[in-house]
This record gives structure tokens, sequence and C-alpha cells, in this order.
């Protein structure tokens, strides 16, 4: 959803890679300066603390299957529930605005 918002926002989500272009990853988007004027500091924080290498890493072992049944916890169900809610307060990034309205 970011890469979607930070795409529709004309921001570029794509790195040439030994003569290749590929999609930049999620560690990738969320330490580009473009992607990062366009959302909040504090939001930035959250969601690397939560899918990346910078703390939990969810967005990973959710993907590659790493986590068994008992890893899949009531905390993390509520924190990625959380993430989610606070992409969605960007929507207006949908409407052409290029930076997210401060928070009422």
């Amino acid at each position: 959803m970011i890469r979607d918002l930070a795409r529709h926002s004309g921001v570029p989500v794509t790195k040439i890679r030994e003569y290749e272009t590929e999609e930049m990853n999620l560690d990738e988007l969320l330490r580009d300066n473009a992607v990062a004027n366009l959302f909040e500091s504090r939001d930035l924080y959250f969601w690397k603390f939560v899918f990346t290498r910078s703390g939990w890493n969810l967005r990973n072992d959710v993907a590659h299957a790493f986590f068994r049944p008992k890893d899949y916890t009531t905390t993390k169900a509520m924190m990625t529930l959380l993430a989610i809610f606070r992409i969605c307060k960007y929507e207006n990034l949908l409407d052409g605005n290029i930076r997210a309205q401060p928070s009422t």
C-alpha cells in the first residue's frame, strides 16, 4: 500500500540494478527521501519498526512463512492492524495531494 501511494503521488518506486529495473523493497521505500516527504515521520518510524529489520520484521516473517502458528500473537495482529489504519489516513494522496494533511 505504501508503494502504491508513493507511485500514485508521482514518486519513483523502482530502481535500476545491473541493467534491470526492479521495484524498491519496503526497507528501501521507507528510507527514500521522496517517500519520506509524503508521510509523517512518526508513521515512517512505526512502519519501520513493525515491518522491517529495524524492528519486528513482520512483513518478511509472514511473507516467507517463517512464523509457526504460535508466533501469530494478538499483539502482532493489533500492531499490523494499527499500521494499516495509519496507512489509510493518507488516502488523500490518491486525490493528487502531494503531502498528507495533518491529523485532526
